[in-house]
């Protein structure tokens, strides 16, 4: 296959190809059945979830299939990203500075449109302003760091963790260009061993840091982003049909055993690049009502991305309890109207916002300036090590007794929280663990969720679906969380409370509860 130019029109199909699939995936895995997805961390269990569902339920197909492999358009997201910035800087070449103050006028308007959506949302649904995590977590975003802290991420709004990984491609991306344009494909499969390495070593040695996803950090998607550049600087080079063969081999075997796992992102990207001159064809065959709506999904992907899953829980609370394929499916469609409605309008603020923006002008940057911001960025990251190597390395102890004793036997009903302990936390440690178990009946498929909440810091959750069977018919539950404490902690203690959310109104009995916490410092 040679490698064809991708058009400003391609990039734009590609755009709406891959925000569809994502706003359908973040409706979908939460409309049951969902099986899950292999996205920031791998599950063995997830790929047999997907084939029982397939098999059990194949009305669902629709749903199953965007909630297990929808996740796959940020990749080419990803991708596209680097394509677009090496077309740009081969035209007009910038300096690391003036690179990122031009990408930092482009990102902040459309966070700080997700942001004033986010608040009249709150404002509208609940009648009062954002809580204090909320506020917490909204500035970590405004700083780019959330991806980098403990269980930050996904907070407030899932989707948002991409500005973290964003920002930290663009930090990287003069330096990843210089060194692609010079030592071609020899630079990406170097890039691409680190890449793949940061993973392994992470896994190995720092297993007990998966709260802060290497997927949703640089290192985890270096080799799409990589690609990318290599494709962009080489449109006159041959990609071999064997790349193909393997990137298909990758990808199964990535689903099944967790060696393979981190070569399902590359693999996907490739598959897609051998598979898009055909999807192209027949989204632009005979009529053009489907190139003309993808089109118009790319030029406004990037808004609806940030506003389409602040509008998501009154769909999933409506239409999950009906377990109906149908429903579910017209659930999806009302959604995404409904979102591309909502983003219309927000397109008017960023609009306002990027026009402001855009009066700020960079004179040319000195060499001096450049230096010293990355020298702080260089700091920053180091001292981020320090702190990880702090958590690992660090001593077991015991906590304190609870506040209360937690409950060991009780009945969820429809009351919207049921409690089972709380814990008060005294002396600042590095890392608090938590392992809890339990044995839940219920006869119906709906479940509470398990929460793990400090006030203005935490509010982690757990759906409780994969379970072990019992001989009576109940599902036995283990369930290990860790909190690593942020980089600055003000207060002398922390309260730590565990309950169950019965979001979906459920009824069950929860048996032979089991709660033990303590700390690392």
């Amino acid at each position: 296959m040679q490698t064809y130019s991708i058009s400003k029109e391609d990039t734009t199909l590609i755009k709406g190809l891959a925000i569809f699939c994502i706003v359908m995936h973040n409706f979908f895995h939460w409309m049951p059945p969902s099986p899950g997805e292999n996205e920031f961390l791998f599950d063995e269990r997830l790929i047999q979830n997907f084939f029982s569902l397939l098999t059990s339920k194949p009305s669902e197909i629709i749903n199953i299939l965007f909630s297990y492999l929808g996740h796959y358009g940020v990749q080419i997201f990803i991708f596209i990203s680097g394509v677009g910035l090496t077309y740009s800087m081969k035209k007009n070449e910038r300096s690391w500075g003036n690179f990122m103050g031009y990408r930092l006028k482009k990102l902040y308007p459309l966070l700080l449109t997700g942001i004033i959506v986010f608040f009249i949302s709150t404002i509208l649904t609940t009648k009062s302003l954002v809580t204090k995590l909320e506020w917490h977590e909204l500035t970590y975003k405004m700083l780019f760091l959330h991806t980098l802290l403990p269980n930050s991420g996904l907070k407030v709004v899932g989707p948002w963790w991409f500005f973290g990984l964003i920002m930290q491609l663009y930090l990287l991306f003069s330096f990843l260009y210089k060194f692609i344009e010079k030592y071609n494909w020899r630079a990406l499969i170097a890039l691409c061993i680190i890449s793949y390495g940061c993973f392994f070593i992470s896994h190995t040695y720092f297993h007990e840091l998966r709260d802060i996803s290497l997927m949703q950090n640089a290192p985890g998607h270096l080799p799409e982003f990589c690609f990318g550049i290599w494709f962009a600087q080489n449109r006159d080079k041959k990609i071999p049909i064997l790349w193909l063969f393997i990137s298909i081999a990758l990808f199964v075997l990535g689903n099944f055993f967790q060696v393979c796992f981190p070569f399902t992102f590359i693999s996907v990207t490739i598959i897609f690049l051998f598979a898009y001159p055909y999807l192209k064809k027949l989204i632009c065959w005979k009529q053009n009502y489907l190139q003309s709506f993808f089109l118009f999904l790319g030029n406004l992907s990037m808004i609806i991305f940030v506003v389409h899953t602040i509008f998501r829980p009154p769909f999933i609370d409506t239409f999950s309890s009906y377990h109906n394929a149908g429903i579910s499916l017209l659930a999806g469609v009302l959604f995404f109207v409904t979102i591309i409605g909502i983003a219309l309008t927000s397109k008017k603020i960023y609009d306002n916002l990027s026009f402001l923006f855009n009066k700020i002008t960079f004179k040319k940057q000195s060499r001096f300036l450049e230096n010293t911001i990355l020298l702080f960025v260089v700091i920053f990251f180091c001292y981020i090590m320090f702190y990880y190597m702090m958590v690992k390395f660090s001593n077991h102890k015991e906590i304190i007794e609870p506040q209360y004793s937690f409950q060991q036997n009780f009945v969820t009903e429809k009351e919207a929280y049921t409690s089972i302990a709380k814990y008060t936390i005294t002396d600042k440690p590095y890392k608090t663990c938590t392992d809890i178990e339990f044995d839940y009946v219920n006869e119906t498929d709906n479940k509470p969720i398990l929460v793990f909440s400090i006030p203005g810091r935490v509010w982690q959750k757990y759906f409780l679906e994969k379970g072990v069977k019992n001989q009576d018919g109940s599902y036995h539950y283990t369930i290990h969380y860790r909190y690593i404490r942020p980089f600055i902690q003000w207060g002398n203690s922390l309260e730590l409370s565990i309950y169950l959310w019965n979001y979906n109104h459920s009824v069950g009995e929860i048996k032979n509860t089991s709660v033990t916490v303590y700390n690392e410092k």
